[in-house]
């Protein structure tokens, strides 16, 4: 197997494994502090992000020399409510490789006592606070875990614009300036 194919094999399944493993942790921390048949506390300060659950698809152009290419991205609730997680899938056109860019874990942190993301990516980790209004999150700043000495903290929005479309838009800092390095129309498909 050719070196770099087997990298990134190596790179999905340690993904794969962390986000398991930190999803399996969330589902059981918050099984135990239920009662039986009532949604769990976490869901109150979670409830305005149901609109975002789905199916999601839109068409994406990666940033240096990757292909373009299609990214699907599917939220669900898990946890009984307690967290809301999200995959994101690329495929390449003219290809029939689905790579996974990254999951998304969004729960209320109890200790902050605000919404936060976790995201695990191919190249980044990153833990950051949500701000959640009407339709929209803005994900902003936060540790940012990377190989990548030059990653900076990052904004994502994501807005609902109507109830089959959402606009993403990612920005990082250089040299003290917002810099746009991703801007997306993803489209609801189930």
């Amino acid at each position: 197997m050719h070196t770099d194919t087997a990298h990134r094999f190596l790179k999905l399944a340690i993904i794969g494994v962390s986000t398991l493993l930190f999803s399996a942790q969330l589902i059981v921390s918050t099984s135990f502090a239920q009662e039986e048949g009532q949604e769990p506390p976490a869901y109150e300060h979670l409830k305005q992000l149901e609109p975002f659950v789905g199916k999601w698809q839109g068409k994406f152009d990666p940033p240096g020399n990757a292909p373009l290419g299609t990214i699907t991205v599917t939220t669900a609730w898990v946890g009984n409510k307690s967290y809301l997680y999200s995959e994101v899938l690329y495929t390449p056109d003219g290809m029939d490789a689905v790579l996974n860019q990254g999951n998304t874990m969004i729960g209320y942190n109890w200790k902050t006592k605000s919404v936060h993301a976790w995201e695990f990516g191919w190249v980044t980790q990153t833990s950051m606070p949500v701000v959640v209004t009407e339709n929209k999150m803005m994900m902003e700043g936060g540790e940012v875990f990377s190989r990548n000495e030059n990653r900076t903290p990052k904004t994502t929005t994501v807005e609902l614009t109507d109830p089959n479309t959402i606009v993403t838009t990612s920005h990082h800092l250089k040299n003290g300036q917002r810099v746009a390095y991703e801007h997306l129309t993803l489209k609801r498909i189930e």
